[in-house]
């Protein structure tokens, strides 16, 4: 406490000396800063405040924190903590002095006890969104700690400080581990959206978003419900997303599905460099095309009926499949459009309806693996490949 004081006090010189803020007037503006915030600064929390936004920061050249263990901690007590994050809570809006903000609780444990990091706005956002994870180690530094309801709080303010001293890898959870009742946390790949959805239950409307999601073990069906279900739309198709705290359900067609309940989280880590591909993980689990459903994701296998048209500029053709369900249409490009040719690489000087005109003959009756996408009734193509053998 004393330290963080005499550190606020040296602030407080600082402005006079460096930028001329006399007593009245720092009183002015810290009284100003408050009022920013609804209340919600000390005063010292404050003068950090008005003395950051006025370019006097602190000596560079501070000593190694003091940990106190979370069990030592007292109401009022002006601490640093060192510890493993235990859950990062969803994230909430409230409303206060007519000011609306958002606040996020993370759980912090060290060897002999836990306690809730309280976070605001910015800092809760950028926590809740990614930046603090299950499993992370982090230093909590000059925070303030609270007796709460559920227990010891720990609030930074403006003099506070966060730091995330070690980055938790892969998470532990596997697809294949998912059973009825059990707690999940773990990494899985997107390979199919299926969007949001509204319901009603109790008289009370709600939204939930499915996907299939996969790993190295296993495929699954990815069930959000509200809050994670609101962030559906910003789960990409064969993005890699987190999943803490989750729960395996048995699905009413017997099979296990992996649930995101209020007190879970999602987040996305984008395409994940070497987390297993959509096509490792799909292996020759191949579908009807029958089962695909608009936006759906898939990889069907199919047998090649006839190449329908090739565009005269770029690497672009339509083509018809059929496999168990029926026919239909599909749209390839790029490398899709090569493969369904089984050619690597062509010269540019060599054009799409040349290629067509020396193998397109012998294409049909051939079956392939094909994965994309149902557009508007057209599948179209991101992958193609001949069926391997014994697939």
């Amino acid at each position: 406490m004393l330290g963080f004081l005499s550190r606020a006090e040296a602030l407080r010189g600082r402005l006079l000396r460096e930028k001329g803020v006399g007593a009245e007037a720092l009183a002015r503006l810290v009284r100003e800063k408050q009022g920013e915030f609804a209340g919600l600064l000390s005063g010292d929390a404050a003068v950090y405040a008005v003395a950051k936004g006025l370019g006097v920061e602190e000596d560079s050249c501070e000593p190694a924190p003091e940990f106190t263990q979370i069990s030592g901690l007292s109401d009022g007590m002006r601490a640093s903590v060192r510890g493993t994050v235990g859950r990062v809570h969803a994230l909430k809006e409230f409303s206060r002095n007519g000011r609306t903000g958002r606040v996020v609780r993370i759980s912090i444990e060290d060897s002999g006890a836990a306690a809730q990091l309280v976070l605001w706005d910015r800092e809760a956002e950028r926590a809740h969104a990614g930046g603090l994870a299950k499993g992370d180690v982090v230093e909590v530094l000059e925070a303030t700690a609270r007796q709460g309801i559920s227990g010891m709080e720990l609030e930074l303010g403006m003099a506070g400080s966060l730091k995330r001293v070690s980055q938790m890898g892969r998470a532990a959870g596997r697809i294949s581990g998912l059973s009825e009742g059990r707690g999940f946390d773990g990494d899985v790949r997107v390979l199919e959206r299926f969007g949001a959805r509204g319901f009603s239950r109790g008289g009370k409307d709600s939204v939930f978003a499915s996907f299939t999601v996969g790993d190295e073990t296993g495929l699954a069906r990815l069930v959000l419900w509200e809050p994670a279900a609101l962030l559906a739309e910003k789960i990409g198709a064969d993005s890699v997303v987190r999943v803490e705290d989750g729960v395996g359900r048995l699905g009413r067609n017997g099979a296990m599905e992996l649930h995101v309940g209020r007190e879970g989280r999602v987040t996305v880590l984008g395409s994940a460099p070497g987390f297993a591909g959509k096509r490792e993980i799909l292996g020759c689990k191949a579908r009807l095309f029958g089962e695909v459903g608009e936006g759906g994701q898939a990889l069907v296998k199919a047998r090649l009926k006839e190449i329908v048209s090739v565009a005269e500029g770029g690497r672009r053709a339509r083509a018809v499949f059929s496999d168990g369900s029926g026919e239909f249409r599909a749209e390839l490009a790029g490398d899709a459009f090569l493969s369904l040719f089984m050619v690597r690489g062509v010269a540019p000087d060599i054009s799409s309806r040349t290629l067509f005109s020396l193998k397109g003959a012998r294409l049909p009756g051939n079956e392939f693996l094909v994965f994309g996408r149902l557009e508007g009734g057209v599948f179209a193509a991101e992958e193609v490949e001949p069926v391997p053998a014994g697939c």
